[in-house]
């Protein structure tokens, strides 16, 4: 077999000095110099979800208020939204409700602005082209991570239905993302979940499967938990073939003033068990000093607490407190009687 197709490893000098194993960028998700896979339905905010990781990195902020990230520069090229759509939610992610108004701090724009590079596409491309293939080495070169939404836009005539033509697209971008290097997202639409055998392993439950899961070393799928019901809430999971499987994770979607914000579901429940504890009003600031994350997050978990009638807001001298409603202390009583009254029963069949 000619040398080139099946070169001999230095194993005398990778033994004595072992190359660096690729590394996840978030949370043990997205590994660099390799090709990832974002798959869910429509309607899972994949995108979304993409747009909040690229401004974590390019801000050098904590994704999601929860994964650490280095500041990089990052790539979106997208196929689906026109630029002022990605431009609303940009805004969305990273700005502030300042008194019923979305306001974005002056330093956040300009590291958007010099970190993010974003194209939309005009037609659909194929990533066998080679003039294609020197437009991704352009743009992407130097980039944290690069985005491609999604992959429909990418692969020409190609079915993906097939996984040798899938294979025969994306081989290229996977050798491009080990050459660079960065981590090389694709985003695509999966189909419905599959009966059979494989029924319930969403990781199996790509287009072209094969192909997609033997480039790849890294997959997350994202999956709407609760549809039709507010505040949206969306389930991730995953897996790579670098260590531990990455975690599995829950957010809900929480908008303010169209203003964006990450909330994971125990969250709401801490911020609603602190006003319940203190018995008595208790203001913004002083809910705030029990919590760590971000003050926007959690103002916009108590709006949405106060939306739902769970809490509600009372004027203590200059300030707004909070309390429970008499929804939740009568829900909580109806429980605490339900228990006792189970309780009961248990100690009486003894």
């Amino acid at each position: 077999m000619a040398e080139f197709l099946c070169p001999r490893l230095d194993l005398a000098r990778d033994l004595a000095s072992p190359p660096a194993v690729p590394r996840p960028i978030i949370g043990g998700h997205f590994i660099e110099r390799n090709l990832n896979i974002v798959s869910g339905q429509p309607g899972s905010y994949k995108t979304i979800f993409m747009l909040e990781i690229l401004s974590a990195i390019a801000l050098g902020r904590p994704a999601f208020g929860l994964y650490p990230v280095e500041e990089g520069r990052v790539v979106f090229l997208t196929g689906d939204d026109p630029t002022e759509v990605v431009i609303d939610r940009l805004l969305m992610l990273n700005a502030e409700d300042v008194d019923g108004k979305r306001v974005l701090d002056p330093a956040v724009k300009r590291k958007l602005a010099a970190n993010i590079d974003v194209r939309a596409l005009n037609q659909v491309v194929t990533l066998r082209n080679r003039d294609v293939m020197k437009f991704m080495i352009d743009v992407t070169g130097g980039s944290t991570m690069t985005v491609l939404d999604p992959l429909r836009h990418f692969i020409g005539e190609a079915d993906e239905n097939k996984a040798h033509e899938i294979y025969a697209q994306l081989a290229p971008l996977r050798q491009l993302a080990e050459d660079l290097p960065c981590a090389m997202v694709v985003i695509h639409h999966s189909k419905k979940e599959s009966g059979g055998a494989s029924a319930g392993n969403k990781l199996n439950d790509y287009r072209g499967s094969g192909a997609l899961r033997g480039l790849s070393r890294a997959q997350l799928i994202i999956e709407r938990l609760n549809h039709g019901i507010d505040p949206p809430r969306i389930g991730v999971v995953g897996e790579n073939r670098y260590g531990k499987e990455p975690p599995a994770l829950q957010l809900e979607i929480h908008m303010i003033n169209n203003v964006l914000r990450w909330v994971q579901p125990e969250m709401a429940e801490a911020v609603l068990g602190v006003i319940k504890m203190a018995g008595k009003p208790i203001t913004t600031a002083e809910i705030l000093t029990n919590f760590g994350d971000p003050p926007s997050t959690i103002r916009a978990i108590i709006y949405r607490l106060r939306d739902r009638g769970l809490i509600q807001a009372d004027k203590v001298g200059s300030a707004v407190a909070w309390t429970i409603t008499t929804r939740i202390d009568t829900a909580i009583a109806a429980v605490q009687k339900h228990s006792t009254r189970a309780q009961r029963k248990r100690t009486e069949s003894l």
